[in-house]
């Protein structure tokens, strides 16, 4: 939730740098949203669980490529590649962190636990937006990726270290 808060407000400011600050803005940053959160579930519906540690991975990638590209290296794109690199760059986390929410998801037996635990980290996200006003909107990848870092460190098991016996 927190991680999650964080990205869709980075891309709703950064997009509408790139568009304007216009309701087309809105649908293009909620349209590209609810369509990777859709194929998210739907993909963790139909396939067996994936890898945990490799969607990490790929959200960690997606989050630096998030932060190295900004709107205006898409300005030199027509209008409708500004709309889908645009949204590609909106959706590509939220997309990664949808299939892990969703795999998680999927593994909890305290379903309503889960969903508290991800609405009050979603309060939290809402709570640090404000730390844009310091560290820039940019940042904001980096505070949502502290997030997913403890995300991952909490919800992700390790391997079994194996013991060589007592003393």
């Amino acid at each position: 939730g927190w991680g999650f808060l964080l990205i869709e407000s980075k891309s709703v400011s950064e997009m509408a740098l790139l568009f304007g600050s216009t309701w087309t803005v809105n649908l293009l940053v909620f349209s590209a949203i609810l369509t990777v959160i859709l194929l998210a579930n739907l993909l963790v519906l139909k396939e067996k669980p994936l890898p945990l540690h490799g969607l990490f991975l790929a959200l960690f990638a997606s989050l630096i490529l998030g932060l190295t590209v900004s709107a205006r290296d898409l300005l030199w794109l027509g209008t409708v590649g500004q709309w889908v690199l645009g949204g590609g760059l909106v959706g590509l986390p939220i997309f990664f962190a949808a299939l892990i929410f969703a795999t998680l998801f999927r593994t909890r037996a305290a379903t309503t636990r889960a969903l508290g635990y991800n609405l009050l980290g979603a309060i939290v996200g809402g709570v640090l937006e404000y730390l844009s006003m310091a560290i820039g909107v940019k940042g904001l990848y980096l505070v949502a990726a502290l997030g997913y870092g403890a995300a991952f460190l909490t919800s992700v098991p390790r391997p079994a270290v194996a013991s060589s016996g007592p003393g």
